[in-house]
């Protein structure tokens, strides 16, 4: 089921609606799902990526079987510290330069 949800997110679509700034938000956050080498990190950017194709947290919920917690954490994170913010060894203390 994630792999279903996670192609369809991929692809691109559903981004002409999108506000300028959330469009550079997606097109950002699916580089980096792209380029991701740890499922957990691309777990954590395609969740912030369906927040930001209007996709309720309740469905992110139950596409990605995580807990709603997560999904608000992850979003507050990518919005303090952008991508960084995903990267499982990240800490603002500690900026990496890349995940």
């Amino acid at each position: 089921m994630i792999n279903q949800h996670l192609q369809s997110a991929i692809l691109p679509g559903g981004v002409a609606t999108a506000m300028p700034a959330a469009g550079v938000a997606i097109a950002e956050l699916q580089d980096f799902i792209a380029a991701c080498r740890d499922a957990r990190e691309a777990r954590k950017a395609l969740a912030v990526k369906l927040i930001y194709q209007d996709y309720l947290y309740e469905e992110i919920q139950a596409i990605l079987d995580v807990s709603l917690g997560s999904i608000t954490g992850w979003k507050q994170a990518y919005e303090q510290d952008g991508i960084n913010g995903l990267c499982l060894n990240y800490t603002r203390e500690k900026k990496l330069p890349e995940c």
